[in-house]
C-alpha cells in the first residue's frame, strides 16, 4: 500500500525582488512621471496663450458688435502695466465708448503768447522759435477759449489727455513736470477742428498751457500751426482782425463704459507690446539720443491705447490709418527674459537689449521676436506666442500663428513674424 503521506504538498519557494530590480523600476517610474509632468506643463502653457488669444479676439469682436447694435462707436482700451522698469506689457482690457464732441463757448486764434508778460508775442529766448532760425515765429499756435469753454475743468476731470512739458529734455519726469504723478512724461493730445463747421480742419492739440495764464486758464496749443497766418501784423498777439474764426469742435477721448469692468488675460499671459505692431502714437517717443541713465525701453507706452469701431463695423479714429494692428501674446516669463538690457534667453544665449529696436529712430519688431533657423541648431526657443490681428479697414479680427522663421541671416530673430496674418493664412481659431 502506497504511503500518500510521504508526498506532502509543500508550496513552491518564491524569490523576492532584488535591490537592483527595485531601483530600475523606481527609475523608470520617475522618468515616466517627469516626462508626463513636462508634457502637461508644456501643453498647459501653450493652451493658456491660445486661450488668451481667443479672449482678446472675442473682446474686440464684442466691441464691434456693440458698436453696430448701439449705432455709436464702441471699442476696447488696452491698459498698459504701470511699471517704469518693465511696463512694456498689458494683461487687462476694458470696454469704452466715444464721447460727444465739445463745442461750448468761442475761441480766439493768437500767436505765441505763453510766457510773461502776457499780451506781447513771445521772443525766441522765451521759446517762440520752433524752426530754430533765431527769429520769432509768426505762425498761429495759440487757441484761447472763452470762459464758457470750460477746457481747464475738462482737464481736471480727466476728459482731456495730459501733455507734460519736459523742460530740460532729459526724458525723465522731474519735480514740477509730472502733473498727474504717474512717474513719466505724458504726451497725450486731443483733436480740435477749426472752424467748427464743414470747412474746418482737424489739428492735434496739447493741454500743457491749460491753467497757466491767470488771466485766462483756457488756452490750448496747436501741435502744427493753423493753416491761415492771420490778417494782423506779425507783432500782434491776436491773429485776426475783428471776430475772425471763433467756432470749434473739440474731440474728447473715449470714455470707459459705465457698466464695464476690466477683463484680465489668463494668469501668466500678457500682450508683449514691444513685439506687437501697433500705431506709432502708442509707443514711446522715438528719440535719436537718449538722456544719460535712461534707456528707451524705460520710456512709457501711451496710457490710452484705444481701438474704436464705428456703427458700420470698421475701425474709426486715428488708429484706422494703421491698416493692420498685430497684438503678440506670450508668457510673462518669456517677455521678462527679453526686457532687461542684455537679457538672457531660456537657452542661455545673450540677446541685444530691447532698446535696439529703435535703431535709427525707427521701430523694428524683428529685433524683438526670437526666431528659428533651419540651418542653425543652437537658436534660442521662440516660446509660446500667439497673434491677434485687427484689420482696420474692414473691422475683421482674427487669430494667427506667429511666423518664427529666421532666414539666412541667422541673427536669432524672426524675419517676418506677421507673415501669416498678412496673407490671411493659418487661422488657429
Amino acid at each position: 500500500m502506497k504511503d500518500y503521506h510521504s508526498y506532502s504538498s509543500r508550496p513552491p519557494l518564491r524569490r523576492g525582488f532584488t535591490l537592483v530590480e527595485l531601483l530600475v523600476v523606481v527609475g523608470i517610474v520617475l522618468l515616466l512621471v517627469t516626462m508626463t509632468v513636462v508634457a502637461v506643463d508644456f501643453s498647459f502653457k501653450t493652451e493658456r496663450v491660445r486661450s488668451a488669444a481667443r479672449q482678446l479676439q472675442s473682446m474686440l469682436e464684442g466691441a464691434r458688435d456693440r458698436a453696430i447694435h448701439a449705432g455709436a462707436p464702441r471699442g476696447v482700451r488696452i491698459m498698459v502695466e504701470d511699471d517704469r522698469e518693465s511696463g512694456r506689457k498689458s494683461a487687462s482690457m476694458i470696454y469704452i465708448a466715444s464721447t460727444e464732441p465739445w463745442f461750448k463757448g468761442t475761441i480766439t486764434l493768437k500767436r505765441s503768447d505763453f510766457a510773461t508778460p502776457y499780451g506781447t508775442v513771445d521772443t525766441p529766448a522765451q521759446g517762440n522759435d520752433r524752426d530754430g532760425n533765431g527769429v520769432a515765429d509768426t505762425d498761429v499756435y495759440m487757441v484761447e477759449g472763452s470762459p464758457e469753454t470750460l477746457w481747464y475743468a475738462l482737464l481736471q476731470r480727466g476728459y482731456l489727455p495730459v501733455y507734460e512739458f519736459d523742460s530740460n529734455s532729459n526724458g525723465v519726469a522731474d519735480p514740477g513736470e509730472d502733473l498727474n504723478g504717474n512717474g513719466v512724461i505724458d504726451r497725450g493730445t486731443a483733436r480740435i477742428k477749426i472752424p467748427g463747421d464743414r470747412n474746418g480742419t482737424w489739428y492735434n492739440v496739447s493741454t500743457r498751457y491749460l491753467g497757466r495764464n491767470p488771466a485766462n486758464p483756457h488756452v490750448l496749443e496747436l501741435i502744427r500751426p493753423y493753416r491761415d497766418p492771420g490778417t494782423t501784423p506779425p507783432a500782434e498777439v491776436v491773429a485776426f482782425e475783428g471776430t475772425g474764426v471763433n467756432s470749434y469742435v473739440l474731440e474728447l477721448p473715449p470714455r470707459v463704459l459705465a457698466d464695464a469692468e476690466p477683463i484680465m488675460l489668463p494668469a501668466g499671459v500678457v500682450i508683449d507690446l514691444d513685439a506687437s505692431d501697433v500705431p506709432d502714437a502708442w509707443r514711446p517717443a522715438n528719440l535719436s539720443t537718449l538722456p544719460t541713465g535712461v534707456t528707451q525701453w524705460q520710456m512709457a507706452y501711451s496710457s490710452q491705447m484705444d481701438i474704436l469701431f464705428s456703427p458700420r463695423g470698421t475701425v474709426t479714429g486715428p488708429v484706422a490709418a494703421k491698416g493692420l494692428i498685430h497684438f503678440c501674446l506670450a508668457l510673462r516669463e518669456d517677455v521678462d527674459a527679453m526686457t532687461i538690457s542684455g537679457g538672457i534667453t531660456p537657452s542661455g544665449q545673450t540677446v541685444p537689449a530691447r532698446a535696439a529696436v529703435w535703431a535709427g529712430g525707427t521701430w523694428n519688431a524683428n529685433t524683438v521676436i526670437v526666431g528659428e533657423n533651419t540651418t542653425v541648431t543652437t537658436n534660442p526657443p521662440t516660446g509660446d506666442r500667439g497673434l491677434v490681428t485687427v484689420f482696420t479697414q474692414t473691422g475683421k479680427v482674427a487669430s494667427y500663428p506667429l511666423n518664427p522663421l529666421d532666414g539666412g541671416d541667422a541673427d536669432q530673430f524672426a524675419d517676418d513674424p506677421y507673415l501669416f496674418a498678412r496673407q490671411g493664412k493659418g487661422l488657429t481659431q
